[in-house]
């Protein structure tokens, strides 16, 4: 069949969609958890070492997830690697949310950051064959912005309810919804043939990734400490407010 042309408000409503799926994976299922620490460990569920070690989990699972998602694209399964998205983000926020010991906690943790993991590469598959070739770029890079949406809505929950819990069931809930909306979302007036799968990557050698790997090795290790423990340093040591 031949491909009928989309409409620039179903493209619009497709970008939104993939703007609040990065939103929930990455700014409230993955890097929440800085902004929730101190009350976290005033609740006693886990130590600031707890911490550490769950968002060292979180950062390997979205490693893993950033492959396996990679493997699906290269398949045209981009609405598997969605799905992926609504139970890593489903199960891991809600495990967080009723999380009663340290095991529970840092297992939520770890499924939970593989959400984002599996976001990225998907939305951005879906939006470069589904979108008009004029406004795809700008489209790309308001779906990525989603993730400062994600930490805003986390932080105005914080502020609203003081419940870290209730952010974790939040982004639970949410997950759900962003992920089953974009992927239900049609951008055509009507059925499509679909778009074969892009399998022209050519082998390289690793050695010209040894110097970008130890760089991202290095960057990450220096900027874990401040996305994870960065507001309980404020309060703590320099005593400013919640607020």
């Amino acid at each position: 069949m031949t491909e009928l042309p989309a409409t620039q408000s179903r493209q619009k409503k497709l970008v939104v969609f993939g703007a609040l799926t990065v939103a929930v994976s990455y700014g409230m299922a993955r890097f929440a958890l800085g902004l929730t620490t101190p009350r976290i460990v005033e609740d006693q569920i886990v130590t600031e070492a707890h911490i550490g070690y769950a968002s060292s989990l979180s950062f390997f699972t979205y490693v893993i997830a950033c492959f396996i998602s990679g493997v699906l694209l290269k398949r045209g399964k981009w609405k598997i690697s969605i799905f992926a998205v609504l139970v890593t983000a489903g199960v891991g926020s809600l495990l967080v949310a009723i999380s009663t010991s340290a095991l529970i906690f840092m297992a939520g943790i770890g499924v939970a950051g593989a959400a984002a993991g599996f976001t990225s590469g998907a939305i951005a598959y879906r939006l470069t064959r589904e979108v008009s070739p004029r406004w795809e770029s700008r489209a790309q890079a308001i779906a990525n912005a989603g993730t400062g949406v994600g930490v805003a809505l986390a932080t105005g929950l914080l502020l609203a309810t003081s419940s870290w819990r209730f952010v974790y069931a939040t982004a639970s809930v949410l997950a759900v919804i962003f992920c089953l909306f974009f992927v239900f979302q049609k951008t055509k007036t009507g059925q499509v043939t679909p778009v074969a799968a892009d399998n022209s990557d050519v082998t390289g050698s690793w050695r010209y990734l040894v110097v970008p790997i130890i760089l991202t090795l290095l960057m990450g290790a220096g900027s874990s400490a401040y996305w994870t423990f960065g507001r309980s340093l404020a309060e703590s040591t320099v005593g400013l407010s919640e607020f």
